[in-house]
């Protein structure tokens, strides 16, 4: 009886046993892939109505209650996150033809504490805001042509935050995007 007791139980814990090596199988794949999804992301930039610069620092501490009103035209800056092997941080706008490369997290974190002039402060900020676990690659474009006065940056901000807060799983709080 007990040798037919336990083939029972092992034939009966084989399916669960198979489900769960199942299950770290198809966890390890979608982490694999997550490392290798490409993630693209895009905002609209913006004409302003009235009040065009009285919502930026320090401009609204001179003008109390003070509103912007715009709308989002059909204008967009757009970024591509490519997941990369190793460590290495590489920061690409194709529209400035800007390039620049930081072997690591660390290293990028050092410059910007070293006051080291970056070619592309807002990327680089950006990334170091979400602090990724690993190496990327960011292409960033605009339909604004910079110094348009159609809020290109601001997009841009939001269209990299989008990427990399989904690269990281991360949502920083308001005042650290606005930071």
């Amino acid at each position: 009886r007990n040798g037919t007791r336990h083939k029972e139980n092992a034939t009966t814990l084989a399916p669960v046993a198979a489900e769960r090596n199942t299950r770290s199988a198809t966890a390890r794949r979608r982490k694999q892939n997550a490392s290798q999804m490409i993630i693209e992301s895009l905002a609209p930039t913006r004409v302003d109505l009235a009040g065009g610069t009285l919502d930026i620092w320090p401009l609204y501490l001179f003008h109390n209650n003070s509103q912007t009103i715009n709308f989002a035209i059909d204008c967009y800056a757009r970024c591509r996150l490519i997941p990369r092997r190793g460590r290495t941080i590489e920061l690409v706008s194709l529209d400035l033809k800007m390039r620049e490369i930081f072997p690591s997290l660390a290293a990028l974190n050092q410059d910007i504490a070293n006051q080291k002039r970056l070619r592309l402060p807002l990327l680089a900020r950006l990334v170091l805001a979400f602090e990724p676990q690993g190496g990327l690659t960011i292409k960033t474009t605009s339909g604004s042509p910079a110094g348009a006065g159609l809020g290109g940056s601001s997009a841009l901000n939001i269209a990299v935050c989008g990427a990399l807060s989904r690269f990281t799983g991360r949502k920083l709080p308001r005042p650290k995007l606005i930071e």
